[in-house]
């Protein structure tokens, strides 16, 4: 029975040396070094295609954390930015309280008698989520505006509280967290 190979020619197959078929031989022999060869190649190409396959997955993965990684950057550079605002209102509260407890002072384009502590009084007007010095600003662009309350422990929208009308205080109360200021005039 006659082996059917690669390169062989039916009825070749067994050809033994010295039978007048030594070429057919070379010719099998260089055809399956050849065929090593393109399967060793192709082998490799195989092996580095999905090599290239992992690390195109890899890079997707590490692209998509890159990305989530950037969009925490920017959320917490948002919060730093909030702390930050937050922060300044604070401490212009903390300039102005306790030292200036009871006194005139001049802020941006009013002068303001602050009182530490304590509320004032007087019909709601506005409510906002301005910082404390922008709180008093708002108050002097704003005619209807008498006086501020500026509480620093409710939250951020609610902060900046307007009044107009007749204005008081509630003299020195419990109320850590707010400052009161009335407006006594406008520059």
């Amino acid at each position: 029975m006659a082996l059917r190979r690669w390169g062989v020619p039916p009825g070749t197959g067994d050809a033994s040396p010295g039978d007048g078929n030594s070429a057919t031989l070379d010719e099998c022999q260089t055809g399956l070094d050849d065929c090593t060869r393109s399967e060793t190649r192709l082998q490799d190409e195989l092996n580095a295609c999905r090599a290239s396959q992992g690390n195109a997955q890899e890079e997707a993965s590490l692209r998509q954390e890159l990305d989530t990684c950037e969009n925490s950057r920017l959320s917490l550079q948002n919060q730093l930015r909030s702390c930050e605002a937050s922060n300044d209102s604070l401490m212009t509260v903390v300039a102005v309280c306790p030292a200036k407890d009871g006194q005139s002072l001049r802020q941006g384009k009013g002068t303001f008698k602050f009182n530490c502590k304590s509320k004032r009084t007087g019909q709601a007007h506005k409510t906002t989520g301005h910082g404390f010095e922008m709180c008093l600003q708002a108050c002097v662009k704003d005619a209807q505006c008498k006086a501020t309350n500026y509480w620093w422990s409710k939250p951020a929208s609610q902060r900046c509280e307007m009044l107009t009308g007749q204005v008081g205080y509630t003299g020195s109360t419990a109320e850590e967290h707010v400052v009161g200021a009335m407006v006594l005039t406008r520059h």
